[in-house]
């Protein structure tokens, strides 16, 4: 099976939203859709190296069905140096997880090649991870569950998530 990653937009952020709220990170859907509409405004990287907000890609099933959520940032982190920041991983997919999971791997994977990161950090799931990922103290960790280096493959990563 195939899936469409694609930046979330007004399509896709309600849809998104069960997602997001299984795992503690919005409490309500107006919270859901705020912050949603915050990431259009927030700005780009560029290749000189300048801000970058944070981002959200939703995977969807042939049939529009969103099936995986991830949201992103690039931090400067000692002493990992930049890094591809992720907050929010969910898969929500019984007949193929491992399908969804390898394609939103794939966009992680070429953001952190075009971005020239060192690894990608994923945060673990839970409300209070949502809630301080803005914040020094919490981004300067080094204790979260999973740091990867980039692999040769997307799907080498994909399989890492089954």
């Amino acid at each position: 099976m195939s899936y469409i990653v694609e930046a979330i937009g007004p399509r896709t952020i309600d849809s998104a939203y069960p997602l997001a709220r299984a795992c503690g990170y919005a409490r309500t859907l107006g919270e859901w859709r705020a912050f949603c509409q915050s990431l259009a405004s927030a700005p780009l990287r560029d290749e000189a190296g300048g801000d970058n907000g944070e981002r959200a890609v939703v995977a969807r099933d042939p049939q529009g069905y969103v099936k995986g959520l991830c949201v992103y940032s690039i931090k400067e982190h000692s002493p990992y140096g930049r890094l591809l920041d992720v907050p929010i991983f969910v898969v929500a997919s019984a007949a193929d997880a491992e399908g969804v999971a390898t394609e939103l791997a794939a966009v992680l994977l070429s953001k952190c090649d075009w971005s020239v990161c060192s690894g990608i950090r994923f945060w673990p799931i839970g409300p209070d991870s949502w809630k301080r990922r803005q914040t020094p103290e919490a981004i300067g960790r080094t204790d979260h569950r999973l740091f990867m280096r980039p692999l040769p493959s997307a799907a080498e990563m994909g399989r890492t998530f089954s």
